[in-house]
């Protein structure tokens, strides 16, 4: 809608679920691919990213691995599967722009996503 320059009829709607929950949700509406389930749930926008984009090479098998935004996770079973569970954000406690301007994310060089996305893939 905005590049019509109109208001949007409803907040746009993303989603994302581990391997398990997508599984539950394909049998649940009877659908194959995630074209059909975005259209069942009304998902609006699509999460499209390069490979190995959060966590350098060195950190993917690792249990508690920290990301190339600061970001530390554990892995975490639930029973169907494991997910990644945020232990440490360098942002918490951070309410003022002058914290997040003294923390490591404020250098103004992005994360290297291609150059992840690369070496992920081995090349």
């Amino acid at each position: 809608m905005a590049v019509n320059h109109k208001p949007a009829d409803r907040v746009p709607i993303t989603f994302d679920a581990e391997k398990e929950v997508y599984d539950l949700l394909y049998k649940y509406f009877a659908t194959t691919s995630k074209e059909q389930l975005f259209k069942e749930l009304n998902v609006d926008t699509w999460m499209i990213l390069p490979g190995n984009f959060i966590y350098p090479n060195e950190e993917n098998q690792k249990q508690e691995k920290t990301s190339i935004w600061g970001y530390r996770t554990r892995v975490t079973s639930y029973g169907a599967g494991t997910y990644d569970e945020l232990i440490y954000s360098p942002l918490a406690g951070k309410d003022e722009i002058t914290d997040i301007k003294k923390t490591s994310l404020a250098s103004g060089k992005p994360p290297g996503f291609f150059s992840l996305s690369r070496r992920g893939r081995g090349a």
